[in-house]
């Protein structure tokens, strides 16, 4: 079941992402939708990630982000179909389900309630659950038995992943410029 059905995420965009939505729909000539903020290639910049329910039909993607470039300030397009290998650790609050963006970006809620880290770590106090974005909709992280999986055992999973693709992309790198 996706939370969409269930449960409120609580989002905190870097854009003003009904006017991207609009655009980006009216450009593409297909509905795309926001789905969340987080880093992708640099774990300190934010990005606002959308969703189409057909791959683009000139660079194969899915999802794509829009952020600043961290040097010219400039807003930049990315690819983001990576989005759903992370893991996002939420905490619920008032209803609600909060996430960190990216890395050092706390989000205190309330005088003991707080989640930070992004997709890096995950620093937090209160109810603290996993959920994982596919096909444009968020579930909650559960193992082949369809047990929860808590967020250390989720973010070590899909660091292990990252850490081998890293591998595979160094050795391929190494065979080209040999």
């Amino acid at each position: 079941m996706t939370l969409k059905e269930e449960l409120l995420i609580h989002h905190q965009p870097l854009f003003d992402v009904d006017a991207l939505e609009k655009i980006y729909t009216e450009r593409e000539k297909e509905l795309v939708r926001y789905v969340c903020t987080t880093s992708l290639f640099n774990p300190d910049v934010g990005c606002d990630i959308f969703f189409r329910e057909t791959a683009h039909p000139d660079f194969g993607n899915y999802y794509f982000g829009v952020f600043l470039d961290p040097e010219s300030g400039q807003p930049m397009i990315c690819g983001a179909d990576q989005v759903e290998k992370n893991v996002f650790g939420m905490i619920e609050w008032q209803g609600e389900w909060w996430y960190s963006r990216y890395r050092h970006d706390y989000v205190s809620l309330d005088d003991q309630t707080f989640i930070d880290g992004g997709r890096e770590y995950t620093r937090f106090s209160g109810k603290l659950r996993s959920f994982n974005l596919f096909q444009g909709e968020w579930y909650e992280s559960v193992d082949e038995d369809n047990q929860t999986l808590n967020s250390v055992d989720s973010i070590a999973t899909v660091r292990q992943a990252q850490t081998e693709l890293l591998d595979e992309m160094k050795a391929w790198n190494d065979h080209l410029s040999s």
